[in-house]
C-alpha cells in the first residue's frame, strides 16, 4: 500500500508528463506501427509480389477498422489528464492494484491488435486445412475423421478437376494472407511482453517472499534445515582399573538453504514457462492457432 501511494503521488505530480508520453505512444503505435505497415504490405514488401487484390482488400479492412477503433477512443467523455489522475488515485489501494488497472487498460487499447490477429489467424489456418486436404486428394487420399487415419479414396476426374484450381488459387493466395499472419503475430508478440511485464511485477509484489528474505539475511538459524553435532572436544579419565575418554558434542540447528524460501516462487516461474514454451508458441505459430 506505501509503494501505491508513493507511485499514485508521483504520477499526480508528474500528470503533465505522463499526458504526454501518452500521447506520443499512443500516436508512436498507431501511426509508425499500425497504418505505415500496412500501407507498406499493401504494396510490394521487400519486393514479395503479393496478389493485389486480396492484398488491397485485407490492407483497408484493417485499416478502416484501425481507424475507427482509434476515432471511438477519442471521443470518450474524459480528457487524458482526468484519465491519469484516476488511475493513480487506485494506487491508494496498493501499487498491484493500479499495475492490474494498467494492464487492463492495455488490454482494451490493444484490443483491436487481438481481432485483427485472430481474424488473419482463422484465415490463415483454415487455408492451411484446406491445401492438406486438397494435396491428400492428389494422392488419392482422404482423412477419415471418425477413425482419425488417413484412408484410400478414388476420386472421378471432376473431382480431381476441381481439387486442381481450388488447391492452385489457395496456394498462390497463402503467402498474401501469411504476410499479414506474421505481422500481427509480431504485434501481439509485442503487446504479449508488456502484459508479461506487468504480470510478472504483479507476481513479485504479490507473492514474492520479502519478509523470508529479510529474515533470513538478519538471521538464517529461524530456518532450520536439520541438526549437526559440533565436536567441542574430549578429554581422557584414567582410574587404576580402567581408561575411560570423553567426547564432548553441542547440538546445533543447520539452518536451510536460501533457495528453499524461494522454493514455491521458482515453483511457479517453472509452471509458466511450462504452460508457455518456446516450443508450443512457434508451433501454434506456424499453424495459425489463435
Amino acid at each position: 500500500t506505501i509503494l501505491g501511494i508513493l507511485c499514485a503521488l508521483l504520477i499526480s505530480y508528474y500528470a503533465d508528463d505522463v499526458v504526454s508520453l501518452m500521447n506520443s505512444t499512443t500516436q508512436f503505435f498507431t501511426e509508425r506501427i499500425i497504418v505505415a505497415n500496412i500501407r507498406w504490405l499493401m504494396g510490394w514488401p521487400a519486393g514479395f509480389k503479393l496478389n493485389d487484390n486480396v492484398d488491397s482488400f485485407m490492407g483497408q479492412l484493417f485499416l478502416f477498422y484501425s481507424a475507427i477503433w482509434t476515432d471511438t477512443l477519442h471521443i470518450l467523455p474524459i480528457s487524458y489528464h482526468t484519465f491519469v489522475v484516476l488511475t493513480s488515485s487506485t494506487g491508494v489501494l496498493g501499487l498491484s492494484m493500479m499495475l492490474s488497472v494498467v494492464s487492463d487498460l492495455v488490454f482494451i487499447c490493444a484490443l483491436h491488435i487481438k481481432w485483427f490477429y485472430n481474424g488473419s489467424a482463422r484465415v490463415y489456418m483454415h487455408q492451411l486445412q484446406a491445401i492438406s486436404g486438397l494435396w491428400k486428394l492428389f494422392r488419392g487420399k482422404k482423412r477419415n475423421v471418425l477413425r482419425h487415419r488417413i484412408d484410400s479414396c478414388h476420386y472421378d476426374i471432376d473431382q480431381l478437376l476441381l481439387g486442381t484450381i481450388l488447391f492452385t488459387v489457395l496456394f498462390f493466395l497463402l503467402p498474401t494472407v501469411a504476410i499479414y499472419y506474421l505481422y500481427f503475430s509480431l504485434v501481439r508478440s509485442l503487446i504479449f511482453l508488456v502484459h508479461t511485464a506487468i504480470f510478472g511485477c504483479l507476481q513479485v509484489l504479490n507473492h514474492f517472499p520479502v519478509y523470508g528474505v529479510l529474515q533470513y539475511i538478519l538471521d538464517s538459524s529461524l530456518f532450520p534445515g536439520g541438526i549437526y553435532f559440533h565436536l567441542l572436544g574430549h578429554s581422557e579419565t584414567v582410574s587404576s582399573l580402567s581408561k575411560q575418554t570423553s567426547v564432548y558434542l553441542v547440538l546445533q540447528d543447520q539452518p536451510n538453504s536460501f533457495g528453499s524460501i524461494l522454493h514455491y516462487y521458482k515453483q511457479w516461474i517453472s509452471t509458466f514457462f511450462a504452460k508457455n514454451s518456446i516450443t508450443s508458441v512457434i508451433s501454434g505459430a506456424m499453424f495459425g492457432v489463435p
